[in-house]
């Protein structure tokens, strides 16, 4: 037992590898300062402990502190450069820096090491597609496979390359691992009637679908209701409460399920993420509406009656998603950052339900942007307010989505490497004929995206003022 002497006493102290045994055990329960405590105090003892500082660097990259995790795993390297572990997660540590030809470096040097290492194939695969080398990323994640063909994260980031790039046939098929990817939280349901994926004929026959994932995602996917209709499918879906009044919009909806009731009776169920593989979807076919939700009609009126009077381009502005998306930080921008990008004149609505703290004084200090987000009680609220918009500038988020699906004219600020839905190198979007995409020409950055839209905006404004009635809307 190590013994240490302090102000006359004797203080006894467990041996090093079982105080990391300790540390690595709080430290896969969440309890990460508790765990950082005890490798700090191991590295008091023993400043060179590979292990050690490894495992503390691993806690610094998940607190966010990527210098200082990037330097604890340098240093555990030097230390102990045969270990393939501290070179997969000085890579990962790279990814979040935007590093990625030195992250790809890292991940060669483990696989080195040990090359059936799945994880550091997967990781390759990520700073490869950030580097643009869709090809090789695919391989790599194929490799990951190889090495673990259960391997649930390489099968969900080969299905979004895959759909990333317009293979549709084979994307929705991995797109299935969704269920698996521990990240997600999805939730598989157990009917004792049968899923269906398209293989039985379901006309005549009820049909009971429900949303899984985000609520972008049960907007994109509702399409596919008219078309399960149209093949003689009695269609009941059920969604989230925000959602309800909206979805009784949709055309071929027999019955809407508010989440957490007790379903009725039906043949065959399908989760909404799960239609374009039931339905053999590829990018030639996909249901593309000119709008296929609406405004409930009741809500249009009295939403007129809360804007100011129409002046000009009336212009709808939605600049955050969802702080828990794993791509938050990709996807929004400040809205300052995004201010500095609107000429005068236009109209400016906020569609933002929620403001983000960073964002109050931005918007506080913009009294001519109309804020009406407390009064956005669920989806049809904010439809009713975007109906009465001549366009909505939107980051990737249920709003755009949903002004998609109501023909309403969306421009949409993508990253360099976008969510798969988006495609690569367009600016139209084959899921919604009404979508500008405004992409970033460098990874990380807005400035070009935002230059852009300046531009786009004034051009509109220029349209308007030579053609009043060309824009106009009553």
């Amino acid at each position: 037992m190590f013994q240490q002497r302090s102000f006359g006493y004797t203080i006894n102290k467990p041996p090093v590898a079982e105080r990391l045994q300790t540390a690595l055990g709080l430290q896969q329960q969440g309890k990460l300062v508790a765990a950082r405590d005890l490798y700090q105090g191991i590295l008091q003892d023993q400043p060179d402990n590979a292990d050690a500082l490894r495992f503390l660097g691993v806690i610094e990259e998940q607190r966010g502190s990527y210098e200082q995790a990037a330097q604890l795993l340098e240093q555990s390297a030097r230390l102990n450069p045969r270990n393939p572990s501290t070179f997969l997660n000085l890579g990962n540590v790279r990814i979040r820096q935007r590093q990625f030809k030195e992250a790809l470096q890292d991940y060669d040097v483990a696989l080195s090491l040990k090359p059936d290492y799945a994880h550091a194939h997967l990781g390759r695969g990520v700073a490869l597609e950030r580097l643009n080398e869709f090809d090789k990323a695919m391989n790599a994640y194929e490799l990951a496979l190889l090495a673990n063909k259960e391997f649930d994260a390489a099968q969900w980031n080969l299905a979004c390359l895959l759909l990333l790039t317009g293979q549709y046939a084979e994307g929705w098929k991995f797109y299935e691992s969704r269920w698996k990817v521990r990240a997600h939280q999805l939730q598989s349901r157990a009917f004792k009637q049968p899923l269906w994926l398209g293989e039985q004929p379901i006309a005549g026959k009820t049909l009971y679908v429900y949303d899984e994932q985000g609520l972008g995602d049960s907007i994109q996917f509702a399409r596919y209701i008219p078309v399960l209709a149209a093949r003689g499918a009695r269609v009941i879906l059920e969604t989230a409460p925000s959602l309800t009044r909206l979805f009784g919009t949709l055309d071929g909806v027999e019955q809407i399920v508010q989440r957490g009731d007790q379903p009725p009776d039906f043949d065959f169920h399908c989760p909404l993420s799960s239609l374009p593989l039931a339905t053999h979807t590829t990018l030639d076919t996909i249901p593309c509406f000119p709008a296929y939700l609406h405004c409930p009609p009741s809500l249009q009126t009295a939403w007129a009656e809360r804007l100011k009077p129409k002046q000009g381009l009336r212009i709808g502005l939605t600049w955050s998603g969802n702080t828990d998306h794993y791509n938050d930080s990709n996807r929004s921008i400040p809205l300052q950052l995004l201010l500095e990008a609107l000429p005068a004149g236009p109209q400016y609505v906020s569609l933002q339900k929620d403001v983000r703290k960073s964002d109050r004084a931005a918007l506080a200090s913009r009294p001519d942007i109309t804020d009406l987000s407390p009064a956005l009680n669920d989806f049809a609220d904010t439809a009713a307010l975007c109906s009465q918009l001549d366009l909505v500038i939107s980051v990737d988020t249920s709003v755009a989505h949903l002004c998609g699906a109501m023909g309403i004219d969306t421009w949409v600020l993508v990253s360099k490497l976008p969510d798969w839905r988006w495609l690569l190198d367009r600016t139209d979007s084959p899921w919604y004929p009404s979508v500008r995409v405004i992409r970033q020409t460098r990874e990380g950055e807005w400035g070009d995206a935002l230059r852009t839209l300046y531009d786009q905006v004034e051009a509109l404004c220029h349209t308007q003022a030579s053609d009043p009635l060309r824009l106009s809307k009553t």
